[in-house]
């Protein structure tokens, strides 16, 4: 997964090491040289593959190679390319998110070596050059609120769209929709997640002002079985993709 930030046009992305070429190329992997010489590849695994932990775990197919997803910062043309932090021990990292102010980076972290898989991963606040990475709890696919004072996230093991504090979480930490998976502000600070309504997928959205919620679809007409996340609002707030 790519993310571009709004100030700097800089991307944070996801990157697999420690393969060998013939096997990320055979999995649809694109390589990119960093500013250390190395090459890095962008993963197109599946989404089941990706929610199962299954792109982080040796493979027998891979004669029991050990891999890793790292985060990686480059530039918007993917030149200058480099490792975000050094956080050895999370050897799966993904759903990297820019704050608005382009300040800091969130991302969702586990350690599959240990058999950790999704449902334990854990929510990393760093500065954008990388330095003081700190663990601010459980939780994946973080999302900055538009002035950066709180983070939407998703409990895969509890359950449910979440929004804590992005300085004290533990003193604001309060459930959106316990049946909601995926968010992300809007501009204007709306959220908007995926649910499941009437048998179908849809998507919720959150107006915080107003106090109520609308789905985008009818119940009975979304033309969607599932939702799984990675939606995304136009700079104006007025369109979700």
């Amino acid at each position: 997964m790519k993310h571009l930030n709004s100030g700097q046009r800089k991307l944070v992305m996801a990157g697999v090491i420690g393969l060998t070429a013939a096997v990320l190329h055979a999995a649809g992997v694109d390589f990119a040289r960093g500013e250390d010489g190395k090459h890095y590849g962008s993963p197109t695994s599946s989404i089941s593959d990706l929610a199962s932990g299954g792109g982080c775990r040796t493979s027998k197919e891979t004669d029991e190679e050990e891999f890793q997803t790292r985060l990686f910062v480059a530039e918007s043309d993917g030149a200058k390319m480099k490792p975000l932090t050094d956080l050895s021990d999370y050897q799966a990292q993904g759903s990297p998110c820019w704050s608005r102010d382009s300040k800091f980076i969130a991302f969702d972290a586990w350690k599959p070596q240990e058999g950790e898989g999704l449902s334990e991963s854990k929510i990393i606040v760093v500065n954008a050059d990388g330095s003081r990475p700190r663990v601010v709890g459980p939780g994946a696919m973080p999302c900055f609120s538009p002035v950066g004072h709180r983070i939407a996230f998703s409990r895969p093991k509890a359950g449910g769209v979440w929004v804590m504090s992005s300085d004290r979480p533990d003193d604001e930490l309060f459930l959106i929709d316990a049946q909601g998976w995926g968010a992300d502000w809007s501009p204007d600070g709306k959220l908007a997640y995926a649910v499941h309504a009437a048998g179908k997928a849809n998507l919720a959205v959150k107006d915080f002002v107003e106090g109520r919620v609308d789905l985008l679809f009818d119940k009975q007409k979304s033309p969607y079985r599932r939702i799984f996340w990675n939606m995304a609002w136009s700079p104006d707030g007025k369109a979700s993709l």
